[in-house]
């Protein structure tokens, strides 16, 4: 089960890419137009949801684990697919799609591919959970760039999600190291190393 990639884009289209990584081309679908990529030969790193099927398996890129859960949720309710579930995102934040959950709005989800049944059932499917995840976060608690990544690639490691992000969060409140993704990884390793003595 591949969770996380990080490499050179080698070609994109809207909405799918190949990203190099280590000589070898990993095609992944992706909630993006190509305006919002990098150009060709970038440096891209992408949380990873892998989709098994019998007669195929698809990986799906996203910038950051907020919209890799959005994905899992919309994948949860009945009839939506990776397909819509990815159209859902390409048009819509993953705040946007909890707010109209949570306001009971699904008009505001209504876009080409998904029509005002489906958009409904989004609403209707996903109250309980959005509802649940209402509480606001604590100060500092939302995570951008290579610290989203750091956190993401922690939890692939078997690392539990609230500790990878007290882990990278300790880091950057420390100050003491840069906030590049390697700096990051190098830095929460050590400190998780350090709690569990």
């Amino acid at each position: 089960m591949i969770g996380h990639l990080r490499g050179s884009l080698l070609a994109k289209e809207p909405y799918q890419i190949v990203l190099d990584v280590g000589g070898v081309g990993y095609q992944l679908r992706v909630p993006y137009s190509t305006s919002q990529l990098p150009a060709i030969g970038e440096k891209l790193a992408l949380v990873v949801h892998t989709h098994v099927r019998e007669d195929a398996i698809t990986l799906y890129g996203f910038k950051s684990p907020a919209e890799r859960d959005a994905f899992y949720q919309l994948l949860k309710v009945k009839s939506v697919g990776p397909k819509l579930a990815l159209m859902a995102l390409a048009a819509h934040s993953p705040a946007d799609i909890a707010s109209a959950v949570r306001r009971n709005n699904p008009l505001a989800l209504v876009v080409p591919g998904i029509g005002r049944k489906t958009a409904e059932r989004i609403v209707q499917e996903l109250r309980d959970t959005f509802a649940a995840a209402a509480e606001p976060e604590p100060a500092g608690a939302l995570l951008t760039g290579a610290a989203e990544e750091a956190v993401s690639a922690l939890e692939n490691m078997g690392c539990e999600a609230k500790l990878a992000a007290k882990a990278v969060q300790a880091v950057l409140q420390s100050g003491t190291q840069s906030d590049t993704f390697e700096a990051l990884m190098k830095g929460a390793l050590q400190w998780l190393r350090e709690k569990r003595h």
